[in-house]
């Protein structure tokens, strides 16, 4: 069974027994739905990688091009040259004023291996600075991709399509002035999205648990 964006549309449409309703506003619904989904949580389909390579002498791993436009929050980051294999450890920015008000300095602090990154300026930083052209890989949670085109899929598993639709069918009842089915519809939507956290937050070996973003941030994180 396919799963796509106009998959989608076309049983919302039915969901709310109108076949005719604008595509373009139920896909803007369907979006509303993924953000809503990634704004508060934090699982595990939500991750994603870049690879960098590291400039000698330069702190910044994206030299001044900014992280990826997807980015929302850092996991870890590990320098993967060969025979360099290692994870770098996060530091708070003021943990590295502990080391040296200017970590960049490299006349006081000598490049060599990364050991730490931190977050400051809206990118991420390596302390000490790199000796060499390490390549390295972030890992990192990201927005959901906006759809818009039919043929686009959706970044919410598919097993849990239902979620997309009966969220975006809600949101449509409430514009047609249909509160009581709409309402009804909030609450199936809320129970399957319970359902969807409950399936991907299981504590898997050698990974913490995902949690819910508005009660807590990650300990390793400050952003």
């Amino acid at each position: 069974m396919s799963y796509t964006t106009g998959d989608v549309v076309s049983r919302v449409q039915q969901r709310v027994r109108d076949t005719g309703y604008s595509s373009s506003e139920i896909k803007g619904y369907i979006n509303d739905v993924q953000n809503d989904v990634f704004n508060e949580y934090r699982l595990p389909f939500m991750e994603t990688t870049h690879d960098y390579t590291l400039t000698i002498g330069d702190s910044d791993i994206t030299h001044g091009s900014e992280l990826p436009t997807d980015y929302v929050q850092a996991l870890d980051l590990y320098i993967t040259t060969s025979g360099q294999e290692r994870v770098v450890e996060y530091k708070d920015v003021r943990e590295i004023d502990d080391f040296h008000p200017d970590p960049d300095d490299t006349t006081a602090n000598a490049s060599t291996t990364p050991r730490y990154w931190y977050f400051y300026a809206q990118t991420i930083r390596v302390f000490p600075v790199p000796d060499q052209a390490y390549t390295a890989t972030l890992r990192y949670y990201k927005k959901p991709t906006q759809l818009s085109a039919d043929a686009d899929i959706p970044d919410v598993p598919s097993e849990f399509e239902e979620l997309l639709v009966v969220g975006a069918a809600y949101r449509v009842l409430q514009v047609k002035d249909n509160y009581d089915q709409a309402g009804i519809l909030e609450n199936k939507y809320n129970e399957l999205l319970q359902k969807l956290v409950v399936k991907y937050s299981v504590h898997q070996v050698g990974r913490g648990t995902m949690i819910r973003t508005s009660r807590r941030r990650l300990g390793k994180t400050s952003f």
